[in-house]
């Protein structure tokens, strides 16, 4: 199945572009790609939201447990500027109607709230771009023209939701990052998430309208679906050198890494995205536990969200001048993680630039 050309779409019902610095969180490495990229086409066969002839939406759980701070402005105001998603329309020629969309969860790292009450924020009517026909995929990103304000510390969802299928053979589907393949010929195409198996949660979510009925996925698989923010942003990633090439996988490989566990032995990566801050500086920062509240430090943008009192310096380097803004290191190469079955380790960073001082979100991984 080919993919179509990436596209850029904005949002009919909020107007143009927001000038906001689009720094991405929750995403999955592409081979050979930029640190920007995402996913593997090549084995992105499995998708959540089937063929549809009901409103169905397919979410991402950025989850209280695993993060805090995504997109902080400060200790109380958190936002998001927008996603980028995969979305498979199954015959190109028309352009198939689709919503983007936020929600709250009913609890803390609870399932989502289906109802009109639990959304954040839901665009206007999207449309996805006429192709030539048959079977295609797009890459889409899309702005808020003004940021959405989304909770700091409860988590939150965040997704597109797709409409009735128009006929039997054009409906849309949501793609998703695929499990790593070990021997996959050719070896290039060995890619995708690379968590421990199975992962103690698994963060794709459909609910189902107009019931609201939320449905945890039961596979592991997670949706190719990335926050956009004008913070900086950090994620953590495992790194696996028993299947080639000390493999780093973000995402959920990231949450839950697979030290001591089998055969396999991984060691922790971390990547900070700044486009504010470019040509500054990066420093990445590990604790054992989040600091509920969090706190603003004068003269820096974001907020601590990390315990203070047992913080050390992880990791430092540059931010490269052009974009992808982009500072990625081993923090801790495969082997050197002890044994610690059930620990959390939670990582946030902070980055220097023309931009100022700016505190990224926090991220938990556990091991």
């Amino acid at each position: 199945m080919r993919n179509a050309l990436s596209a850029l779409v904005s949002l009919l019902a909020l107007q143009a572009l927001a000038p906001a610095q689009n720094n991405r969180h929750f995403f999955y490495v592409e081979e050979g790609g930029l640190p920007n990229r995402f996913m593997t086409r090549v084995n992105a066969a499995t998708r959540v939201g089937g063929v549809n002839t009901a409103e169905v939406e397919c979410l991402t759980d950025l989850s209280a447990a695993a993060f805090r701070g995504i997109g902080s402005v400060n200790s109380t105001t958190c936002r998001v500027t927008g996603q980028v998603h995969i979305i498979q329309d199954a015959d190109t020629s028309t352009g198939d109607p689709y919503h983007i969309i936020l929600r709250q969860p009913v609890a803390p790292d609870g399932l989502p709230d289906g109802t009109n009450a639990g959304i954040i924020a839901r665009s206007g009517v999207l449309n996805l771009p006429v192709g030539a026909g048959g079977g295609g995929a797009w890459q889409i990103t899309v702005t808020w023209q003004t940021p959405v304000q989304v909770p700091c510390e409860t988590g939150f969802y965040l997704g597109v939701v797709l409409l009735p299928q128009t006929s039997s053979t054009d409906y849309t589907l949501t793609q998703t990052a695929s499990l790593f393949t070990p021997g996959a010929t050719p070896p290039g195409t060995a890619t995708g998430d690379n968590p421990r198996q199975p992962a103690p949660k698994f963060h794709a979510v459909r609910v189902d309208q107009p019931s609201g009925t939320a449905v945890r996925s039961t596979t592991q698989r997670t949706l190719t679906m990335i926050a956009l923010t004008d913070a900086p942003t950090v994620n953590v990633g495992n790194v696996d050198n028993t299947v080639g090439g000390d493999y780093t996988s973000f995402g959920l490989g990231g949450l839950y890494p697979a030290i001591k566990t089998g055969t396999r032995d991984d060691g922790l990566a971390v990547r900070i995205e700044d486009e504010t801050n470019a040509g500054g500086v990066a420093a990445a920062f590990l604790s054992i536990g989040f600091l509920p509240g969090g706190f603003d430090v004068s003269g820096l943008s974001g907020a601590v969200w990390i315990d203070p009192t047992t913080l050390v310096l992880a990791a430092m380097g540059p931010i490269p001048a052009v974009t992808p803004c982009v500072f990625q290191t081993v923090m801790a190469p495969p082997g050197s993680i002890p044994a610690a079955a059930g620990v959390t380790l939670t990582f946030s960073a902070l980055t220097f630039g023309n931009g100022g001082g700016r505190l990224a979100n926090a991220q938990s991984t556990t091991l």
